[in-house]
């Protein structure tokens, strides 16, 4: 049984809104001082759904103090993108 919170409030604004309590599970290899280093979290088919996502998604994950944030990568805000290259400088 989930924990299962609709917010009632934000749903004319944001669409289906759905709150569920989660466990950040250790993943992965123990690091050399036996702590784990990486942690997931799984979504239900639900949950994707509710956010429009699908499994096999490419997200975006933005971490800030206290939150993280998951974002479909297509719906990143309208940014140039960032082209690195090397300049070649030609000898006289």
């Amino acid at each position: 049984m989930h924990n299962d919170y609709i917010i009632e409030g934000l749903s004319d604004c944001l669409g289906k809104t759905m709150v569920r309590k989660k466990t950040l599970s250790p993943s992965g290899a123990k690091g050399s001082d036996g702590q784990y280093h990486n942690a997931h979290i799984s979504l239900n088919e639900d949950e994707l759904n509710a956010a429009g996502l699908s499994i096999g998604d490419e997200i975006y994950v933005r971490v800030r103090e206290n939150m993280i944030i998951i974002q479909r990568a297509e719906d990143w805000p309208n940014r140039k993108k960032l082209v690195v290259g090397r300049e070649i400088e030609e000898s006289i």
